[in-house]
């Protein structure tokens, strides 16, 4: 009974917050909450698709493959981003970072019940 108050509560909370100009740092919260969960979901695809694209960069780059001469000076920087990006995506991406992403915006979120009390 009392998880589905909670329930209840926050979803009301949430609907009555959805105005982005009056919320606008509880907008920003979400926002990044968001970004961090679904890159964590995307995890795996992102390492392989980093892992590709440098592998085949290195390749080219290696090879001289005559094939991508027009392209082959850029290379060198597509390889670089992707290594940095895969460097990112494996370390910097981790189920604390929801976590405290998650915190933040649920602070935010009950913070907004003082600007929902002075308008009442």
């Amino acid at each position: 009974m009392a998880k589905r108050f909670y329930n209840d509560a926050a979803a009301w909370l949430r609907e009555a917050t959805r105005d982005t100009s009056k919320f606008r740092v509880l907008f920003d919260e979400n926002m990044t909450y968001g970004y961090f969960r679904n890159l964590l979901g995307l995890k795996w695809l992102a390492v392989a698709i980093n892992m590709s694209v440098s592998f085949f960069c290195a390749l080219v780059i290696l090879e001289h493959t005559l094939a991508f001469k027009e392209t082959a000076d850029r290379l060198p920087y597509v390889f670089a981003v992707s290594v940095i990006h895969l460097v990112y995506v494996s370390f910097g991406v981790t189920e604390a970072k929801v976590r405290s992403a998650g915190k933040r915006y649920a602070r935010q979120l009950l913070l907004s019940c003082e600007t929902l009390e002075n308008e009442a």
